[in-house]
């Protein structure tokens, strides 16, 4: 797929069993916080056939199908492929999306569609790679757990988090940050874009990408605990 580029993270075994678990709920809070802020980012972007889209699903036309996957196909195995790192697991997540939209819209009426879709395949994906990779050996997803964890730390009790906590917060968080800072944020934690694909879709370097993120995690961290929030 053009503009899916592999990169080979090196392996950190840093994460105890119940840490895992944690951190993938992060990943989905990280999946819903963005995702109202993608949605805001992309509403200045989005088309009048959406809202045709959205309608056909209303209507209960198959044509809703055919032309979800003609407008955002590409996009749906994009964001799998990032995560699953392969070609069949990518495009079973893309025709899962189409389903669980089929069987949400109605009653769901998204106002941003792209975003709607792109927040379904990743958490598919997500649940995907974790049914297939349970001990996370020699896991590229690791880096991006690595990153969180300098800004989101674990809970001595898992069950004293809350997904609604972290949400609420990162999108807070999100809203005080310039336009710049947000997307790269989303196309890093959301959308798990690597560092050198950010690279050439910014114009700007990797280290430079890197250390904005690096800059961004670290303001998250201060906010949190300005905020008051204990994960």
């Amino acid at each position: 797929m053009a503009g899916v580029i592999d990169i080979t993270y090196p392996a950190t075994d840093f994460l105890e069993n119940k840490q895992k678990n944690f951190y993938y709920c992060v990943l989905r809070s990280m999946s819903v916080a963005s995702y109202r802020m993608n949605g805001k980012i992309q509403r200045e972007e989005d088309t009048v056939n959406d809202k045709d889209i959205v309608q056909l699903f209303f209507e209960r036309s198959q044509q809703a199908i055919t032309e979800l996957s003609q407008k955002y196909g590409k996009l749906c195995f994009h964001i799998a492929m990032n995560i699953l790192k392969c070609n069949e697991d990518a495009e079973e997540c893309e025709n899962d999306t189409y389903l669980k939209t089929w069987n949400s819209i109605p009653p769901d009426e998204p106002m941003c569609l792209r975003a709607y879709v792109s927040r379904i395949v990743r958490n598919l994906a997500l649940s995907k790679y974790r049914y297939n990779h349970r001990q996370m050996r020699d896991s590229h997803l690791k880096v991006y757990l690595s990153e969180l964890q300098d800004c989101i730390p674990a809970p001595q009790d898992l069950e004293a988090s809350t997904d609604d906590t972290v949400n609420s917060a990162i999108y807070d968080f999100l809203s005080t940050q310039n336009l710049t800072t947000r997307a790269l944020f989303i196309q890093r934690y959301f959308y798990m874009e690597s560092i050198s694909v950010l690279s050439k879709k910014f114009g700007l370097k990797e280290s430079n990408i890197s250390t904005k993120l690096n800059r961004t995690r670290l303001k998250l961290k201060q906010y949190l605990e300005r905020e008051g929030v204990t994960l």
